[in-house]
């Protein structure tokens, strides 16, 4: 295509053109690369059965039946291929799966031959009979033998009559095959007909196990006779016997009702893993299967049974097979006793036990031994400081998060320690706060600008965690890893240094002043002025130009200088001017030195 060209097709042409080359290579190379899954395939396999071949003026009559070999039905509405010689012919067989043909016939030996293509419910079959001469007499055989025979019998009697053109023949050698419904035949026996007939004695040892059986047949022709087939369905029933007990006659409302018993067939052997169901008139009550040695247990709740002086119990077996024959055991008869009323113990103990599972899982979610056991260790900080002797400080250091219902129900995993830092008065974070825990090696982490922290993995048991930031009150805590969650998502609220100073302050002029109410509305010198003219000392001045350095300064107060404030505040209560004086150097040296690292 030249340049031109190209230019003459528009834009947007060019554009689906190359989406529609695009898709249509992925298309095809996705179906390259697709396998097909594997694909199972389960066929019935076909007899082919041949009745003798006939002729009927100049033509030769074939008649015949494909069945299935399962179920020994005919194979109905199948496609199937008849030669003869030369010439061959398409058939489908009727609803009962049989065919016929008729072919224009000629003297001497001939071929005919069967075939079935394999289908996608049946395998291929082939069926061929070489140098069969139509000017051979046709040979009929038929079976005179019982449909059904009990499992019981020690044998089957077999009798085979051969005929042609009505008459018997003798000294026809046969070949007899017997197999399971579904299995490949096997030669049991070539007996020789007398007369017409042939009788066959087949013992138990041959028949097998109780099931659907099928006989055949077999005649391979001679000099004066055509090949002949026959063949024919029957089965060994199955008698059963079936016993049943239960463990005592006599049985309480509510008790468990143990039954057991046996299953055997006619030949009393075991029948195993049949399906047994025990009855009360007809009714279902429970069911189970027998073991290898034929023997059940079966256990019922007497409740499903019902009171009752006399209730009849049976066990039924009831095969799905047609040739295994249902059973009933003889019924056993138990009485069972009237309800009885629920005590009222037993009520009140269901009461207590229901409240003792509520208590646990109020419990499981509060964890009140975690503040017992801090209380014992002396770190319960909902318990007041000894220093608040009026009013309490805001309530600082860990509050834990409620964990879900369903972490409090699992078992303990997480191993760190993760949350926020805040100011207690402002509610404001706290950044480059130190979080230092306990151990070995010990561990310490810090904040970042959001108050957020989170510690590195920490070995199980019980760990010491202190929390300090500049300007600030420290924080101590224990902690028990592995938690369910609870340390996750905490906060850590710490005090002021300051607002700590200013509460001792507080606490002790408060009595001082003519009206409590007027703390909070002066200032601290007018507080200091109203204390000095009505009770003049050095402890107050002291005090105060600790507190208003402390306060009012824009430099953050260390938490060593609590003991300072501690000290003065105690020496003014007590009068003690050898106290105050001891520590006024130390007072006058605050503005001058840092009070933050």
């Amino acid at each position: 295509m030249s340049a031109q060209t190209t230019r003459a097709i528009p834009l947007r042409v060019r554009r689906v053109l190359s989406i529609f080359c695009l898709l249509a290579l992925m298309l095809v190379t996705s179906h390259r690369s697709l396998k097909a899954a594997p694909e199972l395939v389960l066929r019935d396999r076909l007899d082919i059965q041949l009745d003798p071949i006939r002729r009927v003026g100049t033509s030769v009559e074939i008649r015949g039946r494909l069945i299935q070999r399962a179920d020994g039905e005919g194979a109905p509405y199948l496609s199937m291929r008849l030669q003869y010689d030369e010439r061959w012919v398409t058939l489908l067989t009727d609803g009962s799966g049989y065919f016929y043909q008729r072919f224009a016939g000629t003297e001497g030996e001939h071929v005919l031959s069967v075939d079935v293509d394999e289908s996608r419910f049946f395998d291929s079959a082939h069926l061929e009979m070489a140098d069969f001469d139509i000017e051979r007499r046709p040979l009929e055989l038929r079976l005179d033998m019982p449909v059904t025979l009990p499992d019981t019998a020690t044998e089957l009697e077999l009798k085979i009559l051969a005929t042609s053109d009505e008459r018997p023949v003798d000294g026809l050698q046969v070949e007899v095959f017997l197999a399971d419904i579904g299995e490949e035949l096997r030669s049991i026996g070539r007996p020789q007909t007398n007369r017409g007939e042939a009788v066959v004695l087949v013992p138990q040892e041959q028949l097998g196990e109780a099931g659907r059986k099928r006989i055949e047949v077999r005649f391979a022709g001679d000099q004066n006779h055509d090949a002949a087939t026959v063949q024919s369905l029957f089965q060994i029933t199955s008698s059963s016997s079936l016993s049943l007990r239960s463990e005592g006659s006599d049985f309480s409302f509510g008790e468990l009702v143990r039954t057991s018993g046996r299953l055997e067939n006619g030949r009393g052997d075991p029948i195993a893993q049949a399906v047994i169901s025990l009855e009360v008139q007809s009714q279902r009550i429970g069911s189970t299967k027998t073991d290898e040695r034929g023997d059940f247990l079966l256990t019922i709740d007497s409740e499903e049974l019902g009171s009752g002086p006399a209730i009849a119990l049976q066990a039924v077996y009831r095969p799905t097979e047609s040739w295994k024959a249902s059973t009933k055991s003889p019924p056993i008869t138990i009485a069972i006793g009237e309800r009885k009323p629920i005590s009222m113990s037993l009520a009140l103990a269901a009461f207590a036990i229901t409240g003792l599972g509520l208590l646990s899982f109020i419990g499981l979610r509060a964890r009140p031994w975690e503040r017992w056991r801090r209380s014992d260790k002396g770190d319960d900080m909902d318990q007041p400081q000894p220093d608040d002797m009026v009013e309490a400080l805001p309530k600082t250091g860990l509050v834990t998060s409620r964990s879900k219902l369903t972490s409090t129900l699992r078992k303990a995993h997480h191993q760190d320690i993760q949350g926020k830092v805040r100011n207690v008065m402002t509610q404001e974070v706290i950044a480059l706060a130190h979080i230092a825990v306990s151990g070995t090696p010990a561990q310490v982490s810090q904040t970042n600008a959001k108050g957020e922290f989170r510690t590195a993995v920490l070995k199980a048991g019980e760990h010491q965690v202190r929390i300090t930031a500049e300007g600030f009150v420290s924080e101590e805590f224990r902690v028990e890893i592995p938690h369910r969650g609870e340390y996750h998502n905490t906060t850590i609220d710490l005090l002021p240094v300051r607002e700590k100073i200013f509460m001792l302050y507080k606490d002790a002029l408060r009595p001082r002043l003519p009206d409590p109410k007027l703390w909070g509305i002066w200032t601290p010198r007018q507080i200091l002025d109203h204390v000095r003219r009505s009770n003049p000392n050095t402890e107050l001045a002291a005090l105060t130009d600790f507190v208003e350095e402390s306060f009012f300064s824009q430099r953050n107060p260390h938490e060593e200088v609590l003991e300072t404030a501690r000290t003065l505040v105690q020496a003014f209560a007590n009068q003690r001017p050898d106290v105050v004086e001891e520590r006024l150097p130390l007072i006058k040296e605050q503005p001058g030195r840092p009070l933050s690292p």
